[in-house]
């Protein structure tokens, strides 16, 4: 059975039949993504058909077909549409089509450079994410510029936050196009915070070393198949109440939990044995639920630490057990006021306790 994804939102289930018959109809593409509950991952409908259509001797492929005046023709339309801000109907019209000609018109003088989407001037703009979907679905024989080849993308910077008024295709639905960027080691995400995006599509990029995101990632039982990270940072998920799924990142040597004010505990990390550098923080103006640091009594790699507005914290004695901790950085913890484990931390070289009035006396010494 398969699930097709358009939108932000999954349909189905549908049987083969039903979804062969559906592209017939020009009800979903070739390049919408699919959930085949046998292979149990995200799909390109056209990756999925290939192998069985090979057998019938009639592989989906792009077109090349079209004359270039028609290519042209298409390729007016599609403009016009993304100058009316209709840039979803102007990809799902490139999709349709699969026309190289229109990809590689669509895509002349955008590279990737340094991890950024680098594109041509638009008047007016054009929405980075845009850009992604073409790249992610660009057919391989496209002549595009080698910095775009999927496959050799390592790196990518996304700034999903659209806050020029020009359009709002960059309101973010799903994160699927990076599905296809299967050799991505770093990758920086940021979206508006009153989104709210699944991170389902990112369990794929099992070779991502370091992971940044900064908006309101949900589902992030997803990032349990990224064992290879290194760095994870999560700035803004204020509806994450606990970190269980991140127990199985054994190879995280940083965590960074920001903005995330519905943390209840941090027992999920306990057994990340190999952590150096944590840090927590609840949003200004918010009061956090976190009220105690059970989950670091284990971490004894741990060199740095930073925690900021926890509003119930009273006592750092759980932090005497980080024997190898040099830098404690405290701040607008209001209500702490039992700061004894210091004197039992001998290799500590950097404490600041900024904004902490209730502490009687002043431990500062950087």
């Amino acid at each position: 059975m398969i699930y097709i994804h358009r939108y932000g939102k999954n349909y189905g289930p549908y049987s083969e039949k039903s979804i062969r018959s559906f592209l017939k109809d020009g009800k979903v593409t070739q390049k919408d993504w699919a959930w085949i509950t046998k292979s149990k991952r995200w799909v390109l409908l056209s990756d999925h058909f290939a192998g069985k259509d090979r057998e019938n001797g009639s592989h989906i492929s792009a077109s090349t077909g079209s004359s270039d005046a028609k290519a042209s023709e298409y390729l007016e339309k599609i403009l016009t549409l993304v100058a009316s801000n209709e840039q979803n109907m102007a990809l799902d019209m490139v999709q349709s089509l699969n026309n190289i000609k229109i990809f590689e018109e669509l895509l002349k003088g955008c590279r990737i450079e340094d991890g950024v989407i680098r594109v041509p001037d638009h008047n007016p703009p054009i929405a980075e994410l845009f850009f992604l979907e073409l790249i992610a679905h660009c057919p391989p024989q496209a002549q595009i510029h080698s910095s775009l080849v999927r496959e050799t993308v390592k790196r990518l910077f996304l700034c999903l936050d659209d806050k020029s008024g020009h359009n709002d295709y960059n309101t973010v639905k799903s994160l699927h196009p990076l599905c296809k960027f299967p050799n991505l080691t770093e990758l920086h995400l940021i979206f508006e915070y009153d989104q709210m995006i699944s991170a389902e599509a990112l369990s794929s990029l099992t070779n991502l070393s370091s992971l940044d995101v900064i908006g309101n990632l949900t589902n992030i039982n997803a990032l349990s198949s990224l064992t290879n990270l290194k760095r994870l940072s999560l700035d803004g998920c204020f509806e994450l109440t606990n970190v269980d799924a991140l127990g199985e990142l054994k190879n995280l040597t940083e965590l960074f939990l920001l903005g995330c004010d519905s943390l209840i505990n941090l027992d999920g990390i306990s057994n990340l044995l190999n952590l150096e550098v944590f840090g927590y923080s609840c949003s200004v103006g918010e009061i956090s639920v976190l009220d105690n640091l059970n989950g670091l009594r284990n971490l004894n790699k741990l060199r740095r630490l930073y925690l900021s507005n926890c509003s119930k914290l009273y006592s750092l004695d759980i932090i005497t057990s980080l024997k190898n901790l040099t830098n404690l950085n405290v701040s607008y913890c209001s209500q702490l006021t039992d700061i004894d484990a210091l004197s039992k931390l001998s290799n500590l070289t950097k404490i600041n306790f900024h904004g902490c009035d209730a502490i009687k006396t002043n431990p500062n010494n950087a």
